[in-house]
């Protein structure tokens, strides 16, 4: 029943944010009371994202475990959005730089925003990544990638070559390209 639920608030989020696009768990569950969801909100980031995927087959469920089971900091809040789709935004501390990756459920590709480690504090950084959310979520994941000119961060796109493929596996391409932009 809690999985239900939990897939209710996920793929129908009440939530109609309008200048907000990451979200913690408890800033987006705060609108769903207790009752409706039990205690689902008050896991560990990583195992409501195992729940989430548990709750359909997702195509870039590899990249997901990987992404937070050995890239997020530990002492970091994973961060999702909930538009265009249902996502997952990753930090990562590299030891030049901060990463934040970006990977939405079924996708084909993972977004990487990096900037210096001490370019400015982790909610300044937030706040900067969520006005290039918010871009993509207005005009359009073509329109942001023509237009990815942004001094602030440095971007990549790594995108999932042979996902649905039975043969190949591409996973360990997309892993490996996606470390060698981790600094």
């Amino acid at each position: 029943v809690k999985k239900l639920q939990l897939k209710q608030a996920i793929f129908k989020p009440k939530i109609q944010a309008i200048d907000k696009s990451l979200f913690t768990p408890e800033e987006y569950f705060d609108e769903t009371t207790e009752e409706q969801l039990g205690n689902t909100f008050r896991k560990s980031d990583r195992d409501m994202l195992a729940d989430i995927l548990e709750l359909k087959e997702i195509r870039n469920k590899k990249q997901l475990i990987y992404l937070s089971g050995k890239l997020q900091q530990k002492d970091r809040r994973l961060r999702f959005t909930l538009s265009p789709n249902f996502g997952f935004l990753f930090s990562v501390a590299g030891e030049e730089m901060d990463h934040f990756l970006w990977e939405l459920l079924d996708s084909h590709a993972t977004y990487i925003w990096s900037m210096a480690k001490h370019a400015m504090p982790l909610d300044e950084k937030f706040k900067l990544l969520e006005r290039e959310v918010n871009f993509i979520r207005d005009h359009g994941r073509r329109a942001f990638l023509s237009s990815t000119t942004s001094s602030d961060f440095i971007f990549n796109k790594v995108n999932h070559e042979s996902s649905n493929s039975s043969i190949i596996d591409g996973f360990p391409k997309w892993k490996a390209r996606v470390n060698e932009k981790l600094v």
